[in-house]
């Protein structure tokens, strides 16, 4: 490896490193660090340079002595129109560090997943359709090391987040309280729609848009760990913004808005679309043991958590 080559990579640790070493991360560096196991120094070099280049972009949009400092970020299944969601939510509220791995990392890595999805690289290959599920495949570690980086950037210099995220993992409890001892309000946008539609969603994304972002098994248990999450966001949020997507091509609507100090407010009758959703999922999972919709926003209202 080139001593220019070793530079670009020690840079791009340094970035992640430097100035949070003393300070808790959101995202734990072991975790983040795990991401860039798979590829060769060839690669991680590659990564570096799409990490410098997207880390620009992302803290350029920041404004920073912001009145308050927000989190906002979407909760979701794949296919669940998120990121066209946040993104109407950031043209009217600007300032944000904007954080996704797919939107704001994956689409602007021109020194890796790029290349391997050039027009040269799709003529070569008699399946376009393996050939995205391949360069997603490969790189899909590295956008989430470098989202992972700047969220963490952001977190440790007290800028306000956009986060587009399904929001299913089982560690968001933990995450939430971090961003609640740094002093950040957390607004969450769920999006929620039918399986059928999310499914129609991505096929289209792949087929119209040349873009994978998740696997069909992805699809379908990212859309039952979204239901198995509602405890969570109930008891963290501090305001939670609903939207129902009913087909994918007109896009979301907005039903319901919450807030533990004001309660629930319903805006539109696809309100109850939702709610029967969640109704739904948690008669056929009898073992989750989840409340009712109701029974969240009674313990949630009388009772307002930030531990």
């Amino acid at each position: 490896m080139s001593i220019l080559a070793k530079l670009l990579v020690l840079i791009g640790f340094l970035i992640s490193l430097s100035v949070f070493a003393a300070q808790e991360l959101l995202v734990p560096q072991e975790i983040n660090q795990n991401f860039l196991k798979i590829y060769s120094n060839a690669e991680k070099v590659a990564i570096a340079k799409d990490l410098r280049n997207i880390r620009e972009l992302c803290l350029s949009q920041a404004q920073s002595g912001q009145k308050y400092l927000i989190y906002v970020a979407t909760a979701g299944g794949p296919g669940a129109s998120k990121s066209t969601i946040l993104e109407t939510y950031l043209h009217d509220h600007p300032g944000f560090v904007y954080v996704d791995p797919d939107q704001r990392a994956l689409k602007f890595m021109i020194n890796t997943y790029l290349q391997d999805i050039s027009n040269y690289a799709v003529a070569q290959n008699i399946s376009s359709p393996q050939l995205l599920n391949k360069a997603y495949a490969k790189w899909r570690g590295g956008s989430n090391y470098i989202a992972n980086t700047v969220l963490n950037e952001a977190y440790a210099n007290k800028l306000g987040i956009a986060h587009g995220t399904t929001s299913t993992s089982k560690a968001m409890a933990l995450f939430y309280r971090k961003l609640q001892k740094q002093g950040y309000k957390i607004i969450l946008l769920l999006c929620a729609s039918t399986e059928k539609n999310r499914l129609k969603a991505n096929e289209y994304r792949e087929k119209n848009q040349r873009f994978v972002q998740a696997s069909r098994e992805d699809i379908i248990s990212k859309g039952q760990m979204f239901f198995e999450n509602f405890p969570v966001y109930f008891k963290y949020a501090d305001e939670i913004q609903f939207f129902w997507i009913d087909d994918f091509l007109r896009g979301g609507v907005k039903v319901a808005e919450y807030s533990k100090t004001t309660g629930l407010k319903s805006l539109h009758r696809d309100f109850n679309k939702l709610k029967n959703s969640y109704k739904e999922f948690r008669n056929q999972h009898p073992d989750k043991q989840l409340p009712s919709f109701d029974g969240l926003l009674k313990e949630n209202i009388k009772n307002p958590t930030k531990s």
